[in-house]
């Protein structure tokens, strides 16, 4: 009697444990932090840019930041929606972006 209980508990424990697993990223997190620095450099770029140039631009932005990272877009997005599932693991990645905006600030404004 008592194996059987030890059983489902292990197996009840196991099940438990495997559903803390993280859905894996079409996108590795490091390049995420990459692409999503840059995304954003790119849209404070366009800020000031109206309709048509904003729209046309921001295309072009977002293809050069794909590109240069060597990342599909669909799996940028898809790599998103996991994310966004998960707003703890998108609140690590976003310190992670913030720590190297201030880093890219730290360098800039050095005198």
């Amino acid at each position: 009697m008592n194996y059987k209980k030890l059983i489902f508990l292990f197996l009840g424990l196991t099940g438990f444990f495997s559903c803390t697993n993280q859905t894996p990223l079409l996108v590795e997190e490091e390049k995420m932090v990459d692409v999503i620095r840059d995304i954003h450099i790119a849209e404070a770029a366009m800020q000031n840019l109206i309709d048509i140039t904003k729209d046309s631009m921001g295309e072009i932005y977002y293809q050069q930041v794909f590109e240069i990272h060597q990342v599909n877009k669909a799996d940028f997005d898809s790599s998103m929606i996991i994310l966004r599932r998960n707003p703890e693991r998108l609140g690590l990645i976003y310190d992670q972006v913030l720590a190297e905006f201030e880093e890219m600030n730290d360098t800039l404004f050095t005198y």
